[in-house]
């Protein structure tokens, strides 16, 4: 289990309309690999979930480096992004 002081942070990243919820579920299962790559570097954790209320995809990257945790995210986000359009 994580310590709770681990810095944390979440991007939103929107889901166009066109998408189906195929293609959006294969979004997340490519990014949940490539998140299975990247915290192998880490001390903390990925999370990545569509989001129950929203056409987005949820992505919370928490890791004890802060520096780390924005490249992670980054990194994640612009995946993400690269793929929806």
């Amino acid at each position: 289990m994580l310590p709770s002081h681990y810095p944390q942070a979440l991007k939103n990243i929107k889901i166009p309309e066109k998408l189906q919820k195929d293609e959006v579920k294969n979004v997340i299962k490519k990014l949940s690999q490539k998140a299975s790559t990247l915290e192998k570097n880490m001390r903390g954790r990925i999370i990545i979930r569509p989001s129950g209320t929203e056409p987005k995809i949820r992505i919370m990257v928490e890791d004890e480096n802060p520096e780390r945790l924005k490249q992670v995210l980054d990194e994640l986000e612009a995946v993400a992004n690269m793929m929806l359009s």
